[in-house]
């Protein structure tokens, strides 16, 4: 027996809002860095100097930062239209953060700058802080894979 698909389900609905705050959140974070990095204020240098990560990095991350942070957004909209393309979307960016994730784990670990994330308690909070920064797109990765909610794109088209 066939299940009966609803209408719009409260997972879709509940994993589009949260992208949508994550992507406001991520816009109000990366702009100002790197109008900061471009302009070399101090307070952005200065919390940059606390890190393990090279200046060049951060430029990097965050215009890939932006440019994920408004997909993210694109794909949040979408997913709320119960959109197909959003969600295949949606898919692309948690693998891209995940990667970017893993990314800033392996430099972190392999050049540290300051001598506070060399000490064990250092590292913790950067395994930490990228694992929780994970897991969010790790949930995405499994939930919009799912048969039942691919069925459930497919048929709200």
């Amino acid at each position: 027996m066939e299940k009966k698909v609803r209408g719009r389900p409260g997972g879709i609905i509940a994993f589009g809002v949260v992208a949508i705050l994550f992507a406001g959140i991520g816009l109000f974070q990366g702009i100002p860095l790197l109008i900061g990095m471009i302009q070399k204020s101090p307070q952005w240098t200065t919390v940059i100097s606390l890190t393990p990560l090279p200046l060049s990095y951060f430029r990097v991350s965050a215009t890939i930062g932006i440019i994920i942070s408004t997909a993210l957004l694109v794909s949040g909209i979408g997913l709320l239209k119960i959109k197909n393309w959003a969600r295949k979307l949606v898919l692309g960016i948690s693998a891209v953060i995940i990667l970017r994730n893993l990314v800033s784990f392996i430099i972190g670990l392999t050049m540290p700058a300051n001598p506070a994330w060399t000490t064990l308690r250092g590292r913790g909070i950067l395994i930490f802080v990228m694992f929780v920064g994970s897991i969010f797109y790790i949930l995405i990765l499994w939930y919009f894979n799912r048969t039942r909610v691919k069925k459930q794109f497919q048929k709200l088209q």
